[in-house]
């Protein structure tokens, strides 16, 4: 049984938790076994546990693979090295509390050590109630900057002194010696492997980027960061010591914000699984995947669905399946039905635009959503909401699936480029929705369903996003309160109408509207904002290469209709002539609209439009949303929309801020 002190460690930590909105949810039990599986280590020096310089104690957790699946490789999970970065934390302590209770032990494949919290003095302090988490200890150490430097100590070996987590951290790695290690932290939004790494590693870092990208995320970058190395040696960071111990460490940076409970909570729904897949360091199912895919490759696409729902057994059968199809708003819904379910204490699965896997794939290859769908199932997942495009439709990648729900959003003018004319597309999207005897839900079913609640989602669009999906959970027979709290209280999926505030006064908008009436939809809405607050509308997008040409000018047509000001910039050219795009929407403009400029780079671009905005006036960046690169020619390289404003603002406001020494960026 663990002595006092641990457990009251414990209960501050969890506690703790609470008081930044991010309930664990544990029960006696759970309390118990987190208590009772805790492990300590004994510090030599002292002849007693391990613990912090205001005696916190230092933990760890042991998981051990079953015999039938023992691997060689064994991996340390880091949590906690700056406490304040709490979406990663919470991750790492939902992801322990799952491992205590797991009642399948062939899901470890290799051995565990789980740190959750290396730096408890910068998360609960003494443990007083108003404590909040910083990365800062009470003596001005940074564990990350402080990580000894072997060098340096093997010459000095009599007055290396490290931070007491440090030594525990030294110890323990002595102790286990483990193959891997795995640090999680944000806001930076990437992927690193740090030290010794090989082809498999390589392929264990794509394997947990893919899976970054399943649960309504975006896929999180594989790039490098660029550490301390040019400094002295008493700013070395962890990525130091894994070079200099000539192992493997995958650093997982979680997307900004550090410090926000709603979107910690929203982001560990996103990334646990990525994390727990870095744990599964040679990745066994890999090597089904390949199998699987040489059997395939020759496959037809009837075949290849087929094939699938034998497969994984049918999984659509025994799931509640619901299937949106539409020319917008199909992430929204999916998005909002999914918020509902998880309160009403369902397991929703959402798939499309946000984590296909696919970044042109909206809707998956058969193969792929089966796989999803039989997972989930394992797993627990009752309810399964995907996204249906109309190439998905028309390549027979949900063919067999059996679907509760239909739901037809809207049909206007996209993908002309694949199908050639608007009827055709019509026909493909409305032929979804007459198969099968499944409940349908077209919008003239919906456009009159009662909404009674205030929402956060701005435009009429998203009210009928709103009645869409409210009329569909009804059907469903899910009770009233939890569909009229969640829609009240849901912000924007990513990428849609996603506000970028970094104490600017004008007001910048990120949309994914890559449509003539998306378009319109958005920017009649964001003129409305800038007409209250007596502002203006500035608007910024493009089109993509190879794709719709007729949409072009119809779209910049829209745009000077409703803007005060227009950037026309690049939105993935592929291999056309950037300006020729360009062109092309400004051919559309209105004679009389003369307010507009050509920008190909869409980062000078974004700087651009975002120094011309006045206070009162509102900058809606449209076209990319949630993606987060440029596709120019065959090269794809990484561009986010929110960065690129986020800096655009930043640099803006130092330079208009006398005193930077008071600015919080």
């Amino acid at each position: 049984m663990p002595n006092n002190e641990l457990e009251d460690n414990l209960h501050s930590i969890i506690t703790q938790f609470k008081n930044l909105g991010l309930n664990l949810n544990l029960n006696e039990e759970d309390i118990f076994s987190l208590k009772s599986h805790a492990l300590q280590m004994i510090d030599p020096k002292k002849n007693k546990p391990y613990s912090s310089n205001i005696g916190n104690p230092l933990i760890y957790y042991l998981f051990e693979p079953h015999e039938d699946s023992r691997s060689k490789k064994s991996v340390l999970l880091l949590g906690g090295i700056h406490p304040d970065e709490i979406a990663p934390l919470y991750t790492t302590w939902k992801l322990l509390t799952d491992y205590l209770k797991l009642k399948d032990p062939s899901i470890i494949k290799n051995q565990i050590i789980l740190v959750p919290l290396l730096n408890p003095d910068c998360f609960i302090g003494s443990g007083q109630q108003d404590f909040l988490p910083s990365r800062i200890k009470e003596n001005g150490i940074d564990l990350n900057r402080d990580f000894y430097n072997p060098a340096v100590v093997r010459e000095n070996q009599n007055e290396f002194q490290p931070e007491p987590e440090i030594d525990f951290l030294l110890h323990l790695i002595k102790r286990y010696d483990p193959s891997h290690f795995v640090v999680t932290h944000s806001p930076l939004n990437l992927l690193e492997l740090d030290g010794y790494s090989t082809k498999l590693d390589r392929e264990w870092i794509n394997r947990v980027q893919e899976e970054s990208g399943r649960f309504g995320g975006s896929l999180i970058p594989v790039k490098k960061f660029e550490t301390y190395s040019g400094k002295q040696h008493e700013l070395w960071s962890f990525g130091h010591l894994i070079k200099a111990l000539r192992k493997t460490a995958l650093t997982f940076e979680y997307p900004e914000p550090k410090a926000s409970s709603s979107e910690a909570i929203k982001q560990d729904s996103y990334y646990r699984k990525a994390v727990q897949m870095s744990l599964d360091i040679e990745g066994i199912s890999l090597e089904n995947y390949r199998k699987e895919t040489d059997l395939v490759k020759d496959m037809s696409l009837k075949e290849l669905a087929e094939y699938a729902h034998n497969h994984y057994g049918n999984p659509s059968r025994e799931l509640y399946v619901i299937g949106i199809t539409g020319t917008n708003g199909k992430t929204t819904v999916s998005y909002l039905m999914g918020e509902v379910l998880k309160a009403a204490g369902l397991q929703p699965f959402v798939l499309g635009t946000l984590n296909s896997g696919n970044r042109d794939l909206s809707t998956p290859e058969a193969i792929d959503t089966l796989r999803l769908m039989r997972t989930h199932l394992d797993q627990g997942g009752t309810h399964f909401i995907m996204e249906v495009t109309s190439e998905g439709i028309d390549q027979s990648r949900i063919l067999g699936i059996d679907f509760n729900i239909k739901i037809l959003t809207n049909i206007t003018q996209d993908h002309l480029d694949y199908h050639k004319t608007f009827e055709n597309y019509k026909k493909i999207k409305l032929g979804f929705m007459s198969d099968g005897d499944c409940h349908k839900i077209y919008p003239k079913d919906f456009e009159t369903e009662p909404i009674s609640f205030s929402t956060l989602l701005l435009g009429y669009y998203n009210l009928l996003n709103i009645k869409a999906a409210a009329s569909a959970l009804r059907y469903m027979k899910i009770e009233e309160p939890y569909i009229q709290k969640t829609l009240s209280s849901c912000s924007p999926p990513r990428g849609r109408l996603e506000y970028v505030e970094k104490g600017q006064l004008y007001m910048v908008i990120i949309d994914y509207a890559h449509t003539p009436d998306a378009l319109e939809n958005v920017l009649n809405t964001m003129k409305k904002i800038s007409i209250k607050r007596n502002g203006n509308l500035y608007v910024l997008f493009g089109c993509g290469g190879n794709r719709d040409r007729d949409k072009r000018p119809k779209m910049g047509k829209i745009a000077s209709e409703i803007a005060d000001f227009l950037v026309i910039t690049d939105d993935n050219p592929r291999s056309e002539v950037s300006i020729n795009i360009m062109n092309e929407i400004a051919e559309g403009l209105l004679t009389t609209f003369k307010n507009y400029k050509l920008i190909p780079d869409r980062k000078i671009a974004i700087n651009y439009i975002i120094n011309k905005a006045n206070d009162k006036d509102v900058v809606i960046l449209a076209g990319k949303g949630h993606e987060t690169y440029q596709i120019l020619k065959s090269e794809t390289t990484h561009f986010d929309d929110r960065e690129e404003a986020r800096k655009a603002i930043i640099l803006r406001l130092k330079q208009e801020t006398p005193d930077n020494d008071i600015l919080i960026v």
